[in-house]
């Protein structure tokens, strides 16, 4: 099986020792999705709410200044930015549903 897939798509396929994790990992859980992590999340949610206010007001505003009226840094708007975009392309997107 691995060696069609190499031929088929000229990438080694999956090793032995990850067939044998994601199996015991689907008769653990039955499913091989990435578990829920614990801890808190990288950007609290009152976080990213102040942020998307903050855009509201001021949409073509660069992440320098959107970081400066939210007070906050610039990484943690950029995580926020990002985990929104992904969610609003895999999620509510026509154009991807």
């Amino acid at each position: 099986m691995r060696a069609d897939f190499t031929r088929r798509f000229r990438k080694h396929g999956l090793t032995n020792v990850t067939i044998r994790q994601l199996v015991n990992k689907f008769n653990r859980i039955g499913s091989v999705k990435d578990e829920e992590r614990s801890g808190s999340p990288s950007v609290r949610e009152d976080t990213v709410q102040r942020i998307q206010e903050a855009i509201e007001r001021s949409p073509l505003a660069s992440t320098r200044r959107l970081s400066l009226e939210f007070d906050g840094p610039q990484s943690t708007l950029r995580k926020s930015l990002h985990f929104s975009f992904y969610t609003c392309v895999s999620c509510s997107s026509p154009a991807y549903n």
